[in-house]
């Protein structure tokens, strides 16, 4: 009696002991990426750690609870750190700009790089770079000498013409 009650004590240790060991456990000092959960309110967005979100599906799927998915982690955009709750950016659909009959090609400035692109492959470019890094539109001679299939050049630079002293300041200096 006493060896089955401790065969049935084991059996309900080791059943216990399996169950809470669930792949993708956060441990301290092992670094796991953020990822993005979209809630059922899609205002709200939650960024957790990649391990966190394994764990809380591991016990969600004991419970029969439907399972977290992740979303891009731009969507998270708004949240600062590397953890923490908040509201969702919204996700531009970039590649939806449409771009019918565009043939007006202007010189694009990304920093010290410029590009010929139309007005809406430009625009669609902007849709995708961070708010801080948006090309411009600059003087065409900028972008002397570039083809429209090339990719980024430097710049050209633009030489001023010197100005000539008008009669005035002829007056003045004397």
């Amino acid at each position: 009696m006493c060896k089955s009650i401790l065969v049935l004590g084991l059996f309900f240790i080791a059943n216990a002991l399996g169950q809470s060991k669930c792949p993708g456990e956060c441990r301290i000092n092992v670094p796991s990426t953020s990822v993005c959960i979209v809630q059922n309110d899609p205002a709200q967005c939650l960024k957790i750690k990649d391990c966190t979100l394994n764990e809380m599906n591991c016990v969600r799927k004991r419970q029969n609870i439907p399972l977290l998915s992740k979303s891009k982690i731009e969507r998270c955009s708004l949240i600062r750190g590397a953890t923490g709750s908040g509201r969702c950016s919204v996700v531009n659909k970039c590649q939806s700009i449409k771009c019918v009959n565009d043939k007006v090609i202007r010189c694009q400035q990304a920093g010290k790089q410029c590009r010929l692109l139309t007005n809406c492959a430009a625009r669609k470019e902007n849709c995708n770079r961070a708010p801080n890094n948006q090309m411009k539109s600059v003087s065409p001679a900028a972008c002397k000498g570039l083809k429209r299939t090339e990719g980024f050049k430097p710049c050209k630079s633009i030489r001023r013409k010197k100005m000539r002293p008008t009669k005035i300041k002829k007056l003045l200096k004397g």
